[in-house]
């Protein structure tokens, strides 16, 4: 069990030092979202990450229209004790680099499976911050984020616990 491996994986692969916000639920459409769709929340052991566009080369694909970037979403989440990396990309965003993924047993060519970052998993939360590094609770105003995860399992008759926390600011 390694949740530091995973935490990192969160910050490094597509990290949200990057993202320009934490979505509150997602914008983007997602065929397998839960019933009411995606929600940020705690509770819910779920954070939605938003991410500009980017090509190959990791330039930025702006809207010409606003002059803003086009947003992808990251949604990481808890299923069946497995932390998962859910990739919507931004389809309005010409020569996106990103991948929409879907659950496992959807999978195909065209929409790659979600990532399964760690196992085990008995609790993923997080903690919002805002500009002056004081707790929020409201996405919109984060600037930074401490993810926090707990695995447990059992081995030779005992519970392993194990819990890290990893926080990273988010890109203005």
């Amino acid at each position: 069990m390694d949740n530091q491996f995973a935490l990192r994986t969160m910050v490094e692969g597509h990290p949200p030092t990057y993202a320009s916000s934490i979505g509150s639920g997602n914008q983007l459409t997602d065929n397998h979202e839960p019933g009411s769709g995606w929600t940020t929340s705690s509770n819910n052991d779920t954070i939605i990450i938003n991410k500009p566009a980017s090509r190959d080369d990791e330039s930025i694909i702006y809207n010409e229209s606003t002059g803003d970037p086009y947003p992808n979403e990251i949604i990481y989440f808890v299923q069946n004790g497995k932390l998962l990396r859910r990739r919507l990309a931004n389809s309005a965003a010409t020569d996106n680099a990103l991948t929409t993924s879907c659950p496992e047993a959807q999978a195909s060519s065209s929409c790659p499976s979600d990532n399964e970052l760690a196992e085990y998993v008995s609790d993923f939360s997080f903690t919002l911050y805002d500009t002056n590094h004081q707790q929020t609770t409201n996405p919109a105003i984060a600037r930074a984020v401490r993810l926090n995860l707990t695995m447990e399992r059992g081995a030779f008759g005992e519970t392993v616990n194990i819990t890290n926390s990893i926080t990273t600011e988010l890109r203005n």
